[in-house]
Order: C-alpha cells, then sequence, then structure tokens
C-alpha cells in the first residue's frame, strides 16, 4: 500500500482477515494496524526502494509471510464492529459515568 496520505486504511484491514501481510508507508492509520516486522512491514512514504524490497522479502520468505499473516488475522480483530462499539460505549461511560443508566 504505496499511498503518500491515509486513513485506516480498508484495504490492509481486507488482506489481514485473508491472512495476508502488507508493506505499506508509515502513514496515517497503517502504523495502527501493521506491527513492522511483526505482520507486515512499514516504509517511508516514497522510499520506492524499500517498498520493493519489503514486498521481495514476503515473496522470498513463504514460512516467514505465513507467521506474519497469522500474525495479521490476530491484529485485525481489534477493529471489528463490536470491539469499536465497545471502545466507544467504555470513553462514553469514563466521559460521564451514570448518564443513560437508570
Amino acid at each position: 500500500v504505496p499511498s503518500a496520505y491515509e486513513g485506516l486504511p480498508m484495504v490492509i484491514m481486507e488482506a489481514f482477515q485473508a491472512g495476508l501481510p502488507c508493506v505499506t508507508t508509515d502513514v496515517g492509520g497503517a502504523s495502527e494496524l501493521v506491527v513492522d516486522g511483526v505482520s507486515g512491514f512499514l516504509v517511508k512514504r516514497d522510499d520506492v526502494s524499500a517498498m520493493a524490497k519489503k514486498c521481495a522479502e514476503i515473496v522470498l520468505n513463504p514460512n516467514a509471510s505465513r507467521l506474519m499473516g497469522a500474525e495479521a488475522r490476530r491484529a485485525v480483530d481489534r477493529f471489528t464492529v463490536n470491539r469499536q462499539v465497545e471502545a466507544y460505549l467504555a470513553l462514553y461511560r469514563q466521559l460521564a459515568p451514570g448518564v443513560g443508566r437508570g
């Protein structure tokens, strides 16, 4: 994912759900998803050489790629709708204790 600017990239979450590690630029929310060297690789924006090297590393090391893919699958679980709703509810409860409870 060679983005120059990005929010929380759905394409990374979709790849992670499929058990695929990603190589992405370290912009926006990509670093919230990808743990460098664990579930994929983060490279500096516009560093084409580093992007190519890390892509080759994944392709040329299938065992490491499978391990990264397994980590990726676990990582994406943090971003399910239910977990996001629970996180928001916990925040609201912290900010306004007792509101909405009756």
